[in-house]
C-alpha cells in the first residue's frame, strides 16, 4: 500500500525512468523534429528564448498519467476523474502548443466546460469560507459551482503566466503539491497524501529538464493542466478537511493568484483587454533589467526565478512549520507582506 512520497516514487521509479528517457529525447532532438515537420516558430511578446524549445512537456506529463491509469499503476478515482474532465482544454491547449493558431476565448471555454464536467463526475464537498455573507452563499452547491469554477480559473491562467523562465513553473507547482501532501499527512489522508505524491513526482523528472537549462517547458497545456490539478486538489482536500482556515488555501495558491489579479487590473486601467499577453510581469521585467544589465540570457533566466523565491516557499514553509498552530492573523500578515513585496519590486523596476 501506498502511503507516501517516497513510496510513490519507488513504485513509480520505472515508469518514471521512461518519462526521463521521453524527456531527454524531446530535449536532444526538438530541433530537429521542429524543423522535419515544419512547425511555425513560436512568436509571442512574452517570450524570453532565442532558440527554439519544446512545449510539450505538459502533455508528456499527461499521457504519462493516463497509461498509469491504463496499465493499473494507480487507480484513484479522482485521477481518473481530472483526467477525463481536463480533456477539452488538454486537446485546445496541445494544438498551440504546437501550431499557436487558438484563440483566448477558445482556451477559456474549453476550461470552464473541463471544471463543469469536473463537478458532474466527481461531486466534492466544497470549503468552508471563513468569509461574512460570501461563506454562507457558496454553501448553496449550485453558487458554490460558480465560484470555484472561477477560482480553478484563476489558479489555472495564472500558473500559465508564471510558465516561460526555466524552474518558476516547475518549483512553483512542486512546492504547492507539497503543501497539499504535507496537510494531508498531518490529518493522516493518505488519498491526498499518495495522489498530490503521483502528480508532484512526474514534474520533479520535468524539473531535470527545465531547471536551470530550459530544454524542455510544460507548455498552455501542462501549465493549465498543473493550474486545474493543484487548485482542485486543493478545494477537495479543503472541503474534506473543514476544519481547515479557508485563507491558508489562498496562501498556498497565491503566487500565480497575485499575478494574474495584478495583469488584470494593470491591463484594465491602461485600457487593454485582460486577454492580451504583454511582457510587463514582473518575472520578465527582472529578467530583461537582468539580460540589459549582463547581456547573458540563460543567466538572466535563472537569477529571475530563485529572485522570485519568496513568492513561492513562503507559503510552503509557514505551511511545514507552523501547521496546524497557523491562525487567521498569521496568513494575513504573510499574504500582505508578499503583496507588498510584490507591488514594492515591481514600481521599482518601472521607475
Amino acid at each position: 500500500m501506498l502511503n507516501s512520497f517516497f513510496d510513490v516514487f519507488l513504485f513509480l521509479k520505472y515508469p518514471l525512468l521512461g518519462l526521463f528517457i521521453a524527456f531527454a529525447f524531446i530535449s536532444f532532438f526538438w530541433t530537429n523534429i521542429f524543423h522535419a515537420l515544419n512547425f511555425k516558430t513560436y512568436q509571442n511578446i512574452q517570450r524570453v528564448h532565442k532558440n527554439e524549445v519544446s512545449r510539450l512537456g505538459g502533455i508528456f506529463i499527461y499521457i504519462f498519467i493516463a497509461l498509469l491509469v491504463w496499465f493499473e499503476f494507480i487507480q484513484q478515482k479522482i485521477i481518473v476523474n481530472i483526467l477525463i474532465s481536463a480533456i477539452p482544454f488538454i486537446a485546445i491547449s496541445t494544438k498551440e502548443d504546437l501550431f499557436h493558431n487558438t484563440s483566448p476565448r477558445l482556451r477559456l471555454i474549453t476550461m470552464v466546460m473541463g471544471c463543469l464536467i469536473f463537478f458532474y463526475l466527481n461531486p466534492i464537498d466544497f470549503p468552508v469560507i471563513d468569509f461574512p455573507y460570501l461563506g454562507h452563499l457558496i454553501s448553496v452547491y449550485p453558487v458554490g459551482i460558480i465560484f470555484f469554477t472561477f477560482s480553478l480559473l484563476v489558479v489555472m491562467n495564472g500558473m500559465n503566466l508564471i510558465d516561460g523562465m526555466n524552474g518558476l513553473f516547475g518549483l512553483t507547482a512542486i512546492f504547492q503539491l507539497v503543501s497539499i501532501a504535507s496537510i494531508g499527512f498531518f490529518y493522516g489522508d493518505n488519498e491526498v497524501v499518495v495522489v498530490s505524491s503521483i502528480f508532484l513526482v512526474p514534474l520533479i523528472v520535468f524539473l531535470c529538464f527545465n531547471f536551470p537549462l530550459g530544454k524542455v517547458f510544460v507548455g498552455d497545456t501542462g501549465a493549465y493542466f498543473y493550474g486545474f490539478v493543484i487548485a482542485l486538489l486543493t478545494i477537495y482536500t479543503f472541503g474534506k478537511h473543514n476544519q481547515l482556515l479557508s485563507w491558508l488555501a489562498v496562501l498556498i495558491l497565491f503566487y500565480p493568484c497575485l499575478e494574474l489579479l495584478f495583469s488584470f487590473i494593470r491591463k484594465i486601467s491602461s485600457g487593454l483587454s485582460p486577454l492580451t499577453p504583454d511582457n510587463r510581469h514582473l518575472h520578465t521585467i527582472i529578467f530583461n533589467e537582468l539580460k540589459n544589465k549582463y547581456n547573458r540570457t540563460k543567466f538572466s533566466n535563472v537569477i529571475t526565478t530563485l529572485a522570485l523565491f519568496p513568492l513561492y516557499t513562503i507559503p510552503t514553509t509557514i505551511v511545514l512549520f507552523l501547521f496546524p498552530q497557523i491562525s487567521l492573523n498569521i496568513v494575513i500578515i504573510a499574504l500582505s507582506l508578499l503583496s507588498i513585496g510584490y507591488i514594492y519590486v515591481y514600481k521599482k523596476l518601472n521607475n
